[in-house]
């Protein structure tokens, strides 16, 4: 995903945002992958359940108050029809909302980018996929990561058979959101994660949050998504609603075969995530403390290592590579080339593989995966 080119001359897209508001960090992610990207303007703005909130926010950050909207669909409705008014709507609510949202801005001829993941159900995302592809519509899904140097480094490195053909994937996040939570209690800092273990929110909770960056960015470094899952969803945490660590393992066919361990009750450990590929030839390993340092680590023999170390300070950094992507492609009038950025292709997959994972637990075997968009 090259999104090098040179912006100074090109006019700002219009862009609009549903969610994102007041205390909103992947609002403020969004917001600053718009604006660094140089590629687009936010002015308009749905950011809260209420208008008073919404206006607020919209002081802040310079979009004018007579663009502020109490209702999405009366946002797209009335900017989609103003001479220079919003083409782009960015979506920074809960799961269970996307698909909605999203359907909604592509039948009225609006460009979507979605948070991950898009939707909660395959077909969902299939009837999204279908609607981009059919009116020409770029659709972008927010997979943070995929904006990392060390994200593309590994899926050049495995591309190119410099560690000759792939054996295996392991792939580990280990996080702390709030092991000790009390969902009752909002003084807790971790308070403000509780919605991701609520069933009136989303999918699921780890497998369809941490799970589906997990799915993405395995899948984008192997060239390749599994073709069978087995997965054991747990709820470790007293009062949560649904899964907070995942045992999952993966099958892709020709005795190449992948593990996964993600939790995000870790009391007390180190946060950090680990990817490691092994090929024929040697092996690959990312390293990184979340937002810290990371490392890639190159072995082709035991005398042979190579390390190359990245910045990874917070993921507002990854958004700008995102939207340089998304900008670029409605520039170029690509929006239909899934592969040329992350998009609604790469938010199918994972999806068509949560599912599958919530399958494969609920009925204690091995599940199928069937990509039926691909």
């Amino acid at each position: 995903m090259n999104t090098n080119t040179n912006t100074n001359n090109i006019s700002k897209i219009k862009a609009c945002m549903v969610g994102g508001g007041i205390g909103s960090m992947i609002g403020n992610s969004h917001r600053h992958g718009l604006k660094s990207s140089n590629y687009f303007e936010l002015v308009a703005g749905c950011f809260s359940q209420t208008i008073d909130k919404t206006i607020k926010l919209a002081k802040e950050i310079a979009v004018d108050e007579e663009n502020c909207y109490d209702d999405y669909k009366k946002m797209i409705d009335t900017e989609i029809t103003k001479k220079d008014g919003a083409r782009v709507i960015v979506i920074a609510t809960p799961d269970r909302s996307h698909f909605e949202q999203a359907k909604y801005a592509l039948e009225k001829g609006m460009h979507v980018i979605c948070d991950k993941p898009v939707t909660i159900h395959t077909e969902e995302a299939r009837t999204l996929w279908e609607l981009s592809k059919k009116n020409n519509l770029l659709f972008g899904v927010t997979f943070t990561w995929n904006g990392s140097d060390y994200i593309e480094d590994a899926k050049n490195i495995v591309a190119s058979g410099e560690i000759g053909e792939v054996r295996s994937i392991l792939y580990k996040t280990v996080y702390d959101l709030g092991f000790k939570l009390l969902e009752n209690d909002p003084t807790h800092p971790a308070h403000k994660f509780s919605w991701r273990f609520k069933k009136e929110y989303g999918v699921a909770g780890n497998i369809s949050d941490v799970g589906a960056h997990a799915f993405q960015y395995s899948s984008y470094i192997m060239g390749k998504p599994p073709k069978r899952i087995f997965a054991n969803l747990v709820k470790t945490v007293k009062g949560r609603e649904c899964d907070d660590t995942d045992a999952i393992i993966m099958d892709y066919g020709n005795n190449v075969v992948g593990s996964m361990f993600l939790t995000v009750s870790a009391l007390a450990c180190d946060e950090n995530k680990l990817i490691e590929v092994m090929g024929s030839k040697g092996s690959l390993k990312i390293v990184t403390s979340v937002f810290g340092k990371t490392d890639l680590h190159l072995k082709l023999d035991e005398e042979n290592l190579k390390t190359k170390s990245y910045n990874t300070p917070n993921c507002d950094n990854y958004f700008t590579r995102l939207y340089q992507g998304y900008g670029k492609a409605i520039q170029n009038k690509t929006c239909t080339d899934y592969d040329s950025y992350i998009s609604i292709k790469h938010g199918y997959t994972t999806m068509t593989i949560i599912n599958s994972a919530l399958t494969s637990h609920q009925n204690e075997t091995w599940a199928t995966i069937d990509y039926d968009m691909l």
